[in-house]
């Protein structure tokens, strides 16, 4: 287990989240593959803390230990994949973590059934620049921002209705 900080300074801003960087957990089994993400990030100008797993055992194990802000799976995993690791997740200290499939070439066909698992985005390694890299992850992380406000309203509307009934 590696911690990676990307850190670009005010360029990144909005991807601080609560005045830190934004926590993000990589499944990944290839090394260099991993490197190309973190230094795509870097290059991009995000404001990412990495911690980095291996496999799909692994990165269970570290999402029940820790809540991240943001996950970017390798879509083939020597002991799963990243459409089945991102289900798995719900439930957890990381439900609800906005969620960055990156797959290889021909597995294009993948994207579909990760965005119906709930993934915010998917990348072909193939194409990943630290462009496409930034605007997935800024979008994911709009994604979930947006979501958890709407989740928020809705919440204190039933509120309110439950206050607004008692009179």
């Amino acid at each position: 287990i590696e911690s990676v900080s990307v850190d670009s300074g005010p360029a990144s801003e909005a991807l601080v989240v609560s005045g830190r960087p934004t926590r993000t957990l990589i499944v990944e089994d290839n090394g260099f593959d991993r490197r190309r993400i973190t230094h795509a990030a870097r290059e991009a100008g995000l404001e990412l803390d990495f911690a980095e797993a291996a496999n799909a055992t692994e990165a269970r194990r570290m999402m029940d230990a820790e809540a991240f802000d943001l996950c970017i799976f390798d879509h083939n995993l020597p002991d799963g994949d990243g459409v089945t690791l991102a289900r798995t997740r719900e439930g957890g200290k990381c439900s609800g973590t906005p969620v960055i499939i990156v797959a290889g070439q021909g597995e294009a066909a993948v994207a579909v059934e990760a965005m119906h698992s709930g993934c915010s985005d998917y990348l072909l390694k193939e194409s990943l620049s630290p462009e496409s890299l930034k605007r997935s992850v800024i979008n994911a992380l709009d994604k979930s921002r947006l979501r958890d406000e709407r989740n928020s309203a809705k919440l204190e509307g039933e509120i309110l209705r439950s206050v607004l009934e008692r009179f």
